[in-house]
């Protein structure tokens, strides 16, 4: 880049004044300022979603999705109502096999959050994470003074590979004192992000992209996303105001919604563009709360918000209107929705790769890390385009990633889109439900009388019921009409049908199998179709339901791991990079704890369980790992258990440390006591006979081994002899027998 396209680059970017303050000149009513700023990147905007929908067109992904929404929901197409029509049976008859198995997988996917909390995921420490220098420059003081003290204790001066091989073997507690650090931060912060999941209602939009996924086979989230939430605040005069307050927010997009690059498989790979929705009032709060410059919460131009909703003030922007988008909103209820009545801004939020030099005429001077933008560089960027003007723009962090989550219910590894349960049973729904119609046309053709009338003019009864096979009805005929005698042959006649009911219910059955493998969705797991044998017994039932629930849970930790512990870690991400309260900014793994962490989670508590009996059984042991390693394994216990303030059950690990130190001090003055009276020199009692120790066993005492009476009058010890009271010692055996 030569000098003249740089000047050119910095005349065209604004000032940074400009954009998030002042609206500037005046301008007409319902007109929006024509700047380049926001139309350049608009237009390159607006061109990757044409392409991107064009390609989604051809591929038919929309088609397949719809065709998906109709079965689930057990509606017939337009064709098949017109053929129910002529057979005259109602469109509202239809056998749900794919419905049901919908609501089963949508069940039993739920449980993902159902059985383990608001958030289903719990954050440790990696192996090795990265603390702070000073912890470990403080164990690693701690152990060079202990290596001082075995010096000391036995006066020789360890080689450098004697000191080596002490610092080798010392190595696990320096590691373990990391993790243990790591672990007490990550603990605060995974409070941070169940707080920020339960304020953003994560539960809600969570459970609306479960729906999505067992409709369409693929669901997306958006999130965690900045945003401005509205809360009640306590004021000091006892008065409630409403103040609005950052955070962030989860969205569930529908697959309908979304257009992915050509050939894109992941949510990384290409430009995706969104179409959202605002309502005015909604687009205004965002520019006027969220508005700024923050590298976080990226900048919305306010100027051209104001002028779009002068333009448009009760709404009315329509994004498309091509025929596969005219689908979508019929589908969706929404055909009669126009420019004119409706009450939504529709526009488009990309995601995807922008170049410096439409950022700067953007006036996005700075990246999140506070660096020029070079406009010969290329950043990932998230900018909202509404009629045909940008509105929003921030650049995201690599660090964090695109805030988008996809899953797939039968995983696609060559496509954005997956299968759903309809792609795949559609052909057999068909089969059901031509079974179906067949089984009510034969059961009407075998159920009521069918009869004919060799001539219908000789009938004397000319109402409207003439026709009808009843039961008692009398029939009247003239003698002849036209020269047909009436004995020439019977003028009314029934016809009777054979039933072929077993026949089609055998092939019902056939295949309600074939959905069950290829749904992997048996019909036992719902209490349908269990027949003789294993599944007429408890563990019998229990064995095939857990086998046929392989599958699912197979989804459900897909869902663990890409949906939900990706969204935990980006808002850890987030908080360590944007809170200044955060203390730890180290590597975290996120844990699943949901219907897969449950399986886990017991196995963990058995061997937990397992180890503090063993060391409860053992006495050495239990001083071995003191009161301290007790408490810990107990604390890891309730955890397991989920039990909440654990530290009001035990002792925290502060005072527990604490409770050790003081142990160890006490211990240290005690020893040097100890030392202290074995330095003082010995007086010698009268008569040339030391005094006698106070602790020589039960033979000294007088217990049952020494006999007591014959017990000697001196003890020898060594070279020293110590006299013997006279009287017997306190609770021996000849302080009884005297009392006695």
């Amino acid at each position: 880049m030569d000098a003249l396209d740089t000047s050119s680059a910095s005349a065209l970017a604004p000032d940074v004044k400009e954009i998030s303050g002042s609206s500037g000149s005046e301008t007409l009513d319902r007109d929006v300022r024509t700047t380049p700023r926001e139309m350049t990147l608009a237009r390159f905007v607006n061109g990757v979603f044409q392409t991107n929908e064009q390609y989604a067109l051809r591929q038919g992904y929309h088609d397949q999705m719809r065709e998906s929404w109709r079965v689930c929901r057990s509606e017939y197409s337009p064709a098949e109502k017109r053929k129910l029509a002529m057979l005259g049976i109602p469109d509202d008859v239809s056998e749900p096999v794919v419905e049901l198995r919908k609501n089963i997988a949508l069940s039993q996917m739920k449980e993902i959050l159902s059985t383990s909390g608001n958030l289903p995921v719990k954050f440790s420490s990696t192996s090795h994470p990265d603390v702070p220098s000073y912890v470990t420059e403080e164990r690693l003081k701690q152990i060079l003074d202990e290596m001082m003290q075995v010096i000391v204790a036995t006066g020789q001066i360890p080689t450098p590979e004697m000191a080596a091989k002490f610092g080798r073997n010392r190595m696990a507690e320096i590691l373990n004192a990391e993790r243990e650090h790591a672990n007490d931060e990550i603990a605060l912060l995974e409070r941070r992000v169940r707080d920020d999941f339960e304020e953003a209602e994560f539960i809600r939009d969570f459970n609306q992209g479960l729906e999505y996924l067992a409709i369409y086979g693929t669901a997306m989230w958006e999130g965690p996303v900045p945003c401005v939430r509205w809360k009640n605040d306590w004021k000091e005069d006892g008065k409630i105001r409403r103040v609005a307050k950052p955070g962030v927010a989860f969205r569930a997009i529908n697959p309908l919604d979304v257009y992915p690059s050509p050939d894109q498989t992941g949510v990384e790979d290409g430009a995706i563009c969104i179409k959202v929705r605002f309502a005015p009032h909604d687009l205004w709060l965002n520019a006027t709360e969220v508005g700024g410059d923050d590298a976080e919460t990226g900048v919305w131009f306010k100027d051209t918000v104001a002028d779009l909703l002068a333009k448009y003030p009760t709404g009315g922007v329509r994004l498309s209107w091509q025929d596969g988008d005219e689908k979508n909103r019929e589908m969706r209820g929404q055909s009669t929705w126009c420019a004119d009545a409706s009450c939504m801004m529709e526009g488009i939020s990309y995601y995807g790769q922008v170049k410096g030099n439409l950022l700067l005429r953007m006036g996005i001077v700075k990246t999140h890390d506070k660096k020029t933008v070079d406009p010969e560089d290329f950043y990932e960027v998230n900018a909202i385009v509404i009629d045909d003007y940008c509105v929003y723009c921030r650049i995201i962090n690599p660090c964090m990633g695109r805030p988008l989550s996809k899953a797939q219910f039968y995983e696609n590894a060559d496509n954005f889109f997956g299968n759903s349960i309809a792609q795949r049973l559609i052909s057999y729904q068909r089969v059901m439900n031509g079974c179906l119609q067949s089984l009510i046309v034969n059961m009407n053709m075998t159920g009521a009388p069918m009869g004919w009338i060799s001539d219908a003019s000789r009938l004397l009864d000319k109402s409207p019921t003439r026709f009808q096979f009843l039961g008692g009805k009398i029939f009247a005929f003239k003698a002849s009409t036209a020269g047909v005698a009436l004995q020439s042959g019977p003028p009314m006649g029934v016809l009777r049908v054979d039933s072929r009911i077993p026949e089609i219910l055998n092939v019902m059955n056939m295949a309600i199998k074939r959905i069950d493998d290829v749904s992997e969705i048996p019909s036992y797991t719902y209490g349908q179709n269990v027949t003789g044998g294993a599944g007429r017994t408890y563990s019998g039932l229990a064995m095939l339901t857990e086998a046929s629930n392989r599958s699912t849970k197979m989804r459900i930790d897909h869902l663990s791991i890409n949906c939900i512990n990706r969204m935990a870690k980006m808002d850890a991400y987030r908080l360590m990079i944007y809170d200044d309260k955060i203390g730890y900014t180290g590597d975290v793994e996120v844990v699943p704890t949901g219907v897969m962490g449950l399986v886990l989670k017991q196995q963990e508590m058995q061997k937990v369980l397992q180890l503090m009996q063993m060391v409860a059984n053992n006495q050495f042991l239990v001083q071995t790992v003191g009161a301290r390693g007790l408490m810990e394994l107990f604390r890891q216990v309730l955890e397991t258990y989920d039990i909440a303030n654990i530290d009001k059950i035990i002792p925290p690990k502060g005072s527990l440390d604490l409770q050790e130190y003081v142990s160890r001090l006490q211990s240290a003055a005690n020893a040097q006591t100890a030392v202290n009276q074995a330095q003082q020199p010995q007086i010698p009692a009268q008569g040339g006979e030391l005094p006698a120790p106070q602790n020589m066993g039960q033979e000294y005492a007088g217990g049952e081994q020494g006999g007591g009476e014959e017990r000697a009058q001196t003890y020898q010890r060594g070279i020293e002899t110590y006299a013997m009271p006279r009287e017997p010692m306190p609770g021996s055996a000849n302080e009884r027998r005297s009392v006695a």
